[in-house]
């Protein structure tokens, strides 16, 4: 009953309240101050958070970006193929458009077609196969009204026009390009590509699995074509894809969402938590000792004895927070530098057992292995411990690395609470967080490393003015100084005038205000170099945003040889064609599979049919039976590598069914990697020679059988003279005789044979 009673004497008493009040305004201060700080440093993880995937962002936007354009480009050749190829050989226009859009086919696996339209009707597509119903599709009468708006814009603008994203007649997500033509100023049609949206997403990398974000795409209209819609509604971030006439944006959000860094922040909490208790405790402790010394003598015993057991209680119960606390947690004797207590949690973050940090062991010889490093660090300590204790309800804060006993550094920070002669150090491993600093620092490295290293002119254009270059630029320009470069507008480092007639400042000025509208501009340019010559250069301008104000990151590229090679290939082409559509031998290309991919007009007059007809035909549909299988031989040769050209005679069948001979001789064309790539062909009609040489032949047997004939013929004459000869030689015997014997008689022989004359010699 006594020990109530001097309970409540205790309790109310003045100066009891007065601790309970300030340890009470203690505790609300130091959780008010530790809510601030949780806050303040939510914001920051946040904001940093957001930044880290808007820097992500930019780096997929800008490779979906150049993906994009890059296949743009592809359409920009067809346009400019088409065009040459219908001012100078219209008619040939079908079949040189399949070589050319075969070529530009195979370097993308994104392209659905290429389709040509004169006046509007698709009339050529490339590939044929699975786009059979593209053919003969009018798009200026369209039934669906955003196809036909498309194709109006593509007329008015003579600029890329794109349709889409949208599901495809064909099937599938995709995108439509389209270009006008224009002939001597009057619309001629179009070229356009069919563009596949997967495809082109997993050619950016967007469709990978990633560790840390989930993407979305959205057009101009807000619908997500691509992705999770639902990404709309967690705060994205977002970053604007400029197209030629429309814009996506790309979007982001962290896998595992915003609140992801949350656990970081709910031990922060914890911390402040024990920290306001700390304070709270201590100052109820300081303001009722007070008030012990005040109480009556006689109570004064038995009081004490209260007060220790409380104190011990306490003590057992701060302990217990602290051991509790997932927090590694110091209690130090700043007076002696000696350690009371380390918790769990310092253990088992750094790696040290109890025998490791024993208590009363001079802690920094612990984590602190390095004695010179350890001595600076001591020095900075005994300095914020002083600063500390000026003050006794600040938290000092210092930042230091310490050895885990793996040999491992983690970067600390070091909050340090006085509290009488003892001090609360908690520590908080922010390794993460500044190794995600030092990444930003080394990405911001790399950045001007590559501005400053890379082979492309850089420029930075500040208020229409060059501010900023790299050596590519100095070396392009042939300038021995930056001085020479900047702070001139890009019309001074031109001619007066482009291409097109317009004088470079007036274009120059329109460049950049297209890139700042668009969020970038790419056009070709005549640059001049400071030695006088002029040339050629792809000009890439890209507006960055920097507070708020705008930069323009510029990229120049010499093109000087790329023009010189598209002149030389044009020449080329062109002499390849007159060569090819030569009217005294028949030419032709043909592929692996027997077809002919290409024919000129001899070769059609040799067979009797169309174009269309012949190349609707394999060349062995055209061969005559008996001579198949050796050319089949010779061309399996080819297939395997064994030969790259061959010769033969042999014979074709015509249209109307009459056969031809001809001088036919092969040469193969093909691919880096050795492979068959098609075959030129170039066949001579020997069908007259061959006449000739049969008719030559019946003649030469003609003549035999005449000579034969003849040789009998005189053979029996000599045989007739030579029997002749015997019987006139008998005869001359049997005269011979006779005149013996009339002379004999005393006769005169040529009484009886006046025609034979006076004897003589036979």
């Amino acid at each position: 009953m006594s020990n109530m009673i001097l309970f409540f004497r205790r309790f109310l008493v003045k100066p009891r309240k007065r601790a309970l009040v300030a340890a009470f305004s203690v505790l609300v201060l130091s959780l008010l101050a530790g809510g601030w700080l949780s806050i303040y440093n939510a914001e920051i993880i946040a904001a940093e958070n957001r930044q880290n995937v808007e820097n992500d962002l930019e780096f997929y936007k800008d490779v979906l970006s150049i993906t994009l354009h890059s296949h743009f480009a592809l359409l920009e050749g067809i346009h400019s193929f088409v065009s040459v190829e219908n001012e100078y050989s219209p008619e040939d226009l079908k079949y040189e458009f399949q070589g050319v859009a075969g070529r530009f086919y195979e370097r993308s696996t994104a392209i659905r077609n290429f389709s040509v339209a004169p006046g509007g009707v698709q009339a050529y597509v490339y590939p044929l196969k699975g786009n059979e119903m593209v053919v003969g599709h009018d798009l200026m009468n369209d039934t669906r009204l955003e196809v036909r708006v498309d194709v109006a814009r593509a007329i008015q603008t003579g600029e890329i026009a794109l349709s889409g994203p949208y599901e495809l007649r064909q099937g599938g997500m995709g995108l439509v390009v389209r270009k006008a033509i224009y002939t001597r100023g009057d619309f001629w049609g179009f070229v356009a590509m069919v563009v596949d949206i997967p495809a082109i997403i997993s050619s950016a990398g967007l469709d990978e699995e990633h560790e840390g974000l989930i993407f979305a795409l959205q057009d101009e209209k807000g619908n997500v074509f691509w992705g999770d819609e639902s990404i709309l509604e967690k705060s994205p971030v977002s970053s604007e894809i400029i197209l030629p006439d429309q814009s996506w944006t790309l979007l982001a959000i962290p896998k595992n969402g915003w609140d992801s860094f949350s656990d970081s922040l709910g031990w922060l909490q914890i911390i402040g938590t024990i920290a306001a208790i700390t304070l709270s405790f201590s100052t109820y402790l300081l303001f009722e000792r007070d008030e012990r010394l005040r109480i009556h003598v006689e109570e004064k015993t038995q009081a004490l004895k209260e007060a220790n057991i409380e104190l011990e209680e306490s003590r057992a119960s701060f302990q217990q927070i602290i051991a509790e606390s997932p927090t590694p947690t110091i209690i130090a004797d700043n007076a002696n530098e000696k350690t009371e207590y380390f918790n769990k949690a310092f253990i088992e973050t750094f790696g040290y057992t109890v025998e490791d940090v024993p208590t009363q062991h001079d802690w920094w010889l612990t984590v602190y292995p390095d004695e010179a490093y350890r001595e600076q660090v001591k020095k900075v300590w005994h300095e914020a411990v002083e600063e500390a204790f000026t003050n006794k309800t600040q938290i000092k804060t210092q930042e230091w690395d310490v050895v885990c006993k793996d040999g491992t550094t983690k970067h600390v920070l070091f909050d340090m609470m006085p509290v009488g002669e003892k001090a609360i150090i908690v520590l908080n491993d922010i390794t993460d967080r500044r190794k995600t600093e030092q990444e930003l620092q080394e990405s911001e490295r790399r950045f001007r490393s590559l501005f400053a290293d890379s082979a492309d002119a850089y420029l930075i254009i500040d208020n229409n003015l060059f501010v900023d270059c790299n050596q590519a630029t100095l070396d392009m320009l042939r300038a021995s100084s930056k001085e020479e470069v900047l702070n001139t507008h890009p019309s001074e480092l031109s001619p007066e005038h482009q291409p097109d007639g317009r004088e470079s400042v007036e274009k120059a000025d329109e460049m950049m205000k297209t890139a700042v509208e668009q969020g970038s501009n790419r056009f070709e340019w005549l640059h001049r170099r400071l030695d006088g010559e002029v040339f050629p250069a792809e000009v890439l301008l890209t507006p960055i945003s920097i507070g708020d104000k705008t930069i323009i990151h510029t990229v120049w590229r010499d093109i000087t040889q790329q023009k010189e090679y598209e002149e030389t290939l044009r020449q080329n082409a062109f002499r390849l064609r007159r060569y090819f559509d030569q009217e005294y031998l028949g030419m032709a290309i043909s592929s692996a599979d027997k077809k002919w991919i290409d024919v000129n007009n001899t070769l059609c007059r040799m067979f009797g049919y169309s174009r269309d007809e012949l190349l609707a035909r394999t060349w062995a549909d055209v061969t005559h039976p008996e001579d198949l299988d050796d050319n089949a031989t010779l061309l399996e040769q080819v297939l395997s590598g064994e030969r790259d050209s061959y010769s033969i005679e042999k014979r074709f069948i015509r249209k109307d069914g009459s056969t031809f001979h001809v001088k036919l001789s092969a040469s193969v064309l093909r691919n880096e990697n050795g492979s068959f790539e098609y075959m030129v062909t170039i066949i001579n009609d020997i069908t007259e020679w061959k006449n000739t040489e049969e008719a030559l032949k019946t003649l030469n047997i003609e003549l035999d059988e005449r000579i034969g004939q003849r040789t009998r013929e005189l053979h029996r004459t000599i045989s007739a003279m030579a029997d002749r000869e015997i019987r006139m030689a008998e005869m001359k015997q049997v005269i011979t005789k006779l005149r013996a014997q009339l002379r004999k008689a005393g006769l005169n022989p040529e009484a009886y044979d006046p025609l034979l004359g006076p004897d003589r010699e036979w």
